[in-house]
């Protein structure tokens, strides 16, 4: 099964628009196509995206349903604990977090919308992709 840590930007899509390839690929997850892994770090500023105000009134999502996203996603997904902080990304270090827990749980990769991120291309052999991508690769 392949195993991913998704940016924050994607999970955060996937709840305003449902069919993009966010909203397919966390609907992969739910079904147990792929393993997504992510670390408390990285829930918590998830939460944080989600309930603001600019972004819930974008949302196909109700407040439940993304309150139960979040509780599926800290009970179901496979958590990680960061040891150390990765700093590779001086631009936005909060995406440092993502390199960091790909690198502790060795993902096959790094889904994300985000160009600091993607511009890398790989981070210590994990591959960092779209959303699309990420759906290409699964379905090869």
């Amino acid at each position: 099964m392949i195993r991913f840590v998704p940016d924050t930007n994607v999970l955060v899509s996937a709840t305003i628009v449902r069919y993009g390839p966010s909203g397919q690929l966390l609907q992969a997850w739910f079904r147990g196509e792929v393993e997504l892994v992510t670390s408390s770090i990285l829930l918590s500023k998830l939460q944080d995206v989600l309930t603001r105000p600019r972004i819930q009134k974008h949302q196909w999502m109700t407040p439940t349903e993304v309150s139960e996203l979040l509780l599926d996603l800290s009970q179901v997904a496979s958590l990680v604990t960061v040891g150390q902080l990765a700093h590779v990304i001086a631009e936005d270090p909060d995406d440092d977090w993502v390199l960091s827990a790909a690198l502790a749980a060795q993902v096959d990769y790094i889904v994300s919308g985000d160009h600091h991120l993607l511009d890398l291309g790989a981070y210590r052999r994990i591959a960092i992709v779209t959303p699309a991508r990420f759906l290409e690769i699964m379905n090869e």
